[in-house]
């Protein structure tokens, strides 16, 4: 590396280390959205079948009666 300065090859090296920082992230959040819309996705699903159930056992006791 002829003609560069050690302090030209450490701004470089920062240069790249924040752009990969930058990246790493962007991923992280995008890997946190996708959990947190499966999260509520689960949580939603699982709502909906407590009220099914709860439905179903209304209905079962409203029969008998």
């Amino acid at each position: 590396m002829v003609g560069i300065e050690p302090e030209e090859i450490w701004v470089g090296k920062e240069v790249r280390m924040k752009k990969e920082i930058k990246s790493k992230n962007k991923e992280y959040e995008l890997l946190q959205s996708k959990y947190k819309f499966l999260r509520l996705d689960n949580l939603t699903h699982d709502s909906m079948v407590d009220e099914d159930k709860i439905k179903v056992n209304q209905g079962v006791e409203g029969d008998g009666e």
